[in-house]
């Protein structure tokens, strides 16, 4: 009974001893199921790192490689003393004693110009509408002063405050109208103008055609009031000349005692009015649009020249530089009209431009002269107080003067 009791008691006891056993081989096979999966995940993991470490090669376009290769093989030009005079174009190195256009674009730096060392260096900045006078200023300079490397940069006057930066690092400003000069004055890039030369409305025409009709001084306006008779003028939101042109118009009511000749030709044919405050005459160019058939604006001289040429219009209201240089033939008006005469400034000051609303969209007209100056923050150099005297003496103004251009000079 006792050994029965005794084997009965064992059995007892081992039957939970087996059942723990078994958990615990259960509990390590899953133990060691984790462990292999996780040594899997972990090879998965790291397979993909490697992986990522050797990136797909990019996709090589055979003509964008081309075009690079020619690009670095581009032989390096080498300045020499000896630099040719050649055409240029923005974002080129400027070469010696050529005319730089440039865009305008707010405070946009021009490519840099050739810099000689072995030359002096002259920084010229011009209006595009003074571009080709300041061109033929500067040959002349250069042919009597050849250790001077001459730059020229054009900039448009409507904007020319776009362009600070590059007029502060000039060496002299010139080409520009008085409006302008006020404006670069009260800006503190200048301090003191000097008037080198003057111009005038006139009317121009194409002289080598026999079908248009030679104006006659006493009625001109009468020629142009005839049907089928078009007149072009500048955009005056453009070139300053378009509204010189607009203001000679205005002008000509009251100096032949008329009031149809700014409404006939103008004021009918556009969206340009005029208002009158404070015995000023208000000329608003804002929407300078033709709604007519007898106006057209041009956008800028050459087109105007081209107008008139192949015929698209018989008469232009231009000025006589313009006309000189072209071959256009034309009548001069008379001082009181076209704001050529210093002493007839009053007469003029009785006409403004509005090119945009504001304090600063309103300009009194000016008569039509062309000043330079030296930037206030730019030291003077020895060339450039030679060109501007060479501008100023008998050679300067006699190539101004052969340009169609009144030869006259005072300080202001």
């Amino acid at each position: 009974m006792i050994k029965y009791g005794a084997f009965s008691l064992f059995r007892v006891s081992l039957a939970p001893n087996l059942a723990r056993k078994k958990v615990i081989t259960m509990k390590n096979e899953m133990t060691y199921g984790i462990f292999l999966l996780c040594i899997v995940l972990l090879m998965l993991f790291f397979s993909g790192c490697v992986s990522n470490n050797n990136p797909a090669q990019p996709v090589v376009n055979p003509v964008e490689t081309l075009a690079t290769v020619s690009a670095l093989a581009t032989p390096v030009q080498v300045l020499s003393t000896e630099i040719p005079t050649a055409n240029v174009t923005v974002n080129a190195t400027v070469p010696v004693n050529a005319i730089v256009p440039l865009n305008v674009t707010p405070e946009i730096t021009p490519a840099a110009p050739v810099v000689s060392i072995d030359k002096k260096n002259l920084l010229i900045v011009t209006t595009d509408s003074f571009a080709g006078t300041v061109d033929e200023l500067q040959k002349a300079f250069a042919a009597q002063n050849p250790d001077v490397l001459v730059t020229v940069i054009t900039v448009p006057e409507r904007k020319i405050l776009d362009n600070i930066t590059l007029l502060k690092k000039s060496d002299i400003i010139i080409g520009f109208e008085p409006n302008t000069g006020s404006k670069l004055t009260g800006e503190n890039i200048i301090n003191k103008t000097d008037i080198i030369t003057g111009d005038s409305v006139v009317l121009a025409w194409d002289g080598t055609k026999n079908s248009v009709e030679p104006l006659n001084a006493n009625d001109w306006y009468y020629s142009l009031f005839k049907k089928g008779v078009k007149l072009v003028i500048l955009n005056p939101q453009n070139d300053q000349l378009g509204a010189e042109a607009l203001s000679a118009v205005h002008l000509s009511d009251r100096y032949y005692g008329l009031s149809q000749i700014f409404p006939t030709l103008i004021g009918r044919e556009s969206q340009i009015l005029k208002t009158m405050s404070a015995n000023i005459y208000t000329i608003n160019v804002t929407f300078p649009f033709s709604t007519g058939t007898k106006l057209i604006f041009a956008s800028s001289r050459p087109d105007a020249v081209a107008f008139i040429k192949n015929g698209s219009a018989r008469y232009g209201i231009l000025s006589r530089s313009v006309a000189e240089q072209n071959g256009l033939t034309y009548l001069s008006l008379p001082p009181e009209i076209d704001l050529s005469n210093l002493s007839l400034a009053k007469i003029y000051n009785t006409v403004a431009i509005r090119y945009f609303a504001g304090t600063k969209g309103k300009e009194t007209v000016q008569p039509m002269e062309y000043e330079f100056s030296f930037p206030v923050e730019h030291e003077i150099t020895e060339q450039a107080t030679n060109f501007g005297n060479f501008v100023m003496a008998e050679n300067g103004q006699g190539i101004l003067k052969s340009l169609g251009y009144n030869s006259t000079s005072s300080s202001t």
